[in-house]
């Protein structure tokens, strides 16, 4: 018996000693996992912050290239520049390389590497930045005070420096903005007052036009703040008699419920360029440059075996040609301007082409694409772009700036009506009039979606910088 209570304390201990010894190497486990994931949480951590160190050195170059296109970057390994984000402290070191046809190209392209640097961590971004074209809209003025009505639609990016105003609910479905911190009344044209905190905080009713004077935050029924640039939509109630929010019908809507649409009044101006110097100065193609402004100019460009030439005349369609007796071939990317009048006839036209004048420009037919994949067109002009084909249906493919005048028709005294296609962007210093109820062009437009990301050859710039592409070396290991 002696022996066996032996025995079972062997056993016991022996059983106490891998009880224990399981517990600790359990425990020795789960303090290494969380030791692990400790250090993995720190390290991610770490990296997050060197990566927006690195994001702050991109924001640094497009800020510094805007001011100046020759800037080569700042800060190295061994001084980079530090800064403080957040309630930690980091530092990073940028370089700037130019594209090489950068000298010659309004549109400019740089490749910007910058090396984010915290608590040991470093994150590498390699960034593809541009200047911004006009082209990224598919509507723009630099001066709006007319209404627009139901049934209006905007497919791109819309822009105006001066007001919206509303009477039913045009749709819009991507980014809407206007530089005007007013709203107003679409019949009367009437500021919308407001308190003296800058936050509207009453309504009166106009009693001849049956109109109230106020603006409303459209979602949350909130009142708008004009100092406040972060609200996301924008309501302007017009031609209502009610204080009810949900009676409240006209104003901006999604298109199609797209959720990409917003809408922000008060946001910074869009200089429109002063002139077309800008682009005779890269022009790959000049005509007349330093002749009387007021000369008229005649072109076609058609394609010939897989080519696209082009023939410019004087005067009249039929007049004394100005481009040799051959017609030459128009470059797949070309920029050409006319000091002059220009009258563009029927055309094709094929590559990433900007035609430009310094007058007025009319479009007295059809302007087609060869390739709709490769190929766009800008059309750029000092005064008016006027489409010139009274009582006949028109189709232009082109992104149309008009600096100092409007896209529209030269006559709309006409009936029935008939029908014109942008397929492209309208912009312009104000709006143009393409007919009335019963007369002139029933106008349909088409964003060429395209144009976000590029444009044609040396097309006016806004100004803006924009982020093509980035490359993060933390997502290549």
């Amino acid at each position: 018996m002696l022996k066996r209570k032996h025995s079972d304390k062997g056993f016991s201990l022996a059983l106490t000693l891998i009880v224990i010894t399981l517990v600790f190497i359990i425990g020795f486990g789960i303090i290494a996992i969380v030791t692990s994931q400790s250090r993995t949480t720190t390290n991610i951590m770490q990296s997050t912050k060197a990566y927006y160190m690195a994001r702050t050195g991109v924001d640094r170059a497009m800020a510094e290239l805007r001011a100046n296109v020759f800037w080569s970057g700042c800060g190295s390994a061994a001084s980079p520049e530090t800064v403080s984000l957040s309630g930690f402290k980091g530092s990073y070191y940028v370089t700037a390389l130019s594209k090489s046809t950068n000298a010659t190209s309004a549109i400019k392209v740089w490749q910007i590497t910058s090396t984010g640097l915290c608590d040991g961590a470093t994150r590498v971004l390699n960034a593809w930045i541009t200047t911004e074209s006009f082209a990224v809209y598919a509507y723009f003025t630099d001066y709006e005070y007319g209404y627009w009505p139901g049934g209006s639609t905007f497919d791109g990016p819309v822009h105006t420096n001066g007001v919206f105003t509303y009477s039913g609910n045009p749709q819009y479905k991507s980014r809407t903005t206007c530089a005007n911190a007013k709203a107003y009344d679409g019949l009367k044209n009437k500021d919308h007052k407001k308190s003296k905190n800058g936050v509207q905080t009453a309504w009166s009713l106009n009693a001849s036009s049956k109109t109230y004077s106020f603006t409303k935050q459209w979602d949350e029924g909130k009142w708008f703040d004009l100092t406040d640039t972060t609200l996301s939509h924008f309501y302007c109630p017009l031609n209502s008699n009610s204080s009810t929010f949900s009676s409240w019908t006209d104003g901006p809507v999604a298109m199609s419920g797209s959720t990409d649409y917003s809408f922000k009044c008060a946001q910074p101006e869009v200089s429109l360029p002063i002139d077309t110097s800008g682009i005779k100065n890269v022009a790959d193609i000049s005509i007349n440059p330093s002749g009387n402004s007021n000369n008229k100019y005649y072109m076609t460009c058609y394609m010939d075996n897989g080519q696209c030439k082009y023939c410019i005349r004087s005067n009249s369609a039929t007049g004394t040609k100005v481009t040799g007796s051959t017609d030459p071939v128009l470059p797949t990317d070309a920029t050409l301007h006319v000091n002059g009048k220009l009258y563009i006839e029927e055309s094709t036209i094929s590559g990433k082409v900007t035609i430009a004048c310094s007058n007025e420009m009319y479009i007295n037919g059809n302007i087609n694409i060869n390739n709709s994949t490769n190929d766009m067109v800008g059309l750029v002009s000092q005064k008016n772009v006027n489409v010139n084909t009274p009582g006949e249906d028109i189709s232009i493919h082109a992104s149309i700036l008009a600096i100092e005048g409007a896209f529209q028709a030269s006559s709309y005294n006409f009936n029935p009506k008939t029908q014109m296609y942008l397929y492209g962007g309208n912009i312009a210093k104000s709006a143009g009039i393409f007919g009335t109820s019963g007369s002139g062009y029933t106008e349909h437009y088409t964003f060429d979606n395209r144009f976000l990301n590029q444009c044609p050859k040396n097309f006016p710039i806004t100004g803006k910088m924009k982020i093509i592409g980035i490359q993060d070396n933390a997502s290549l290991k």
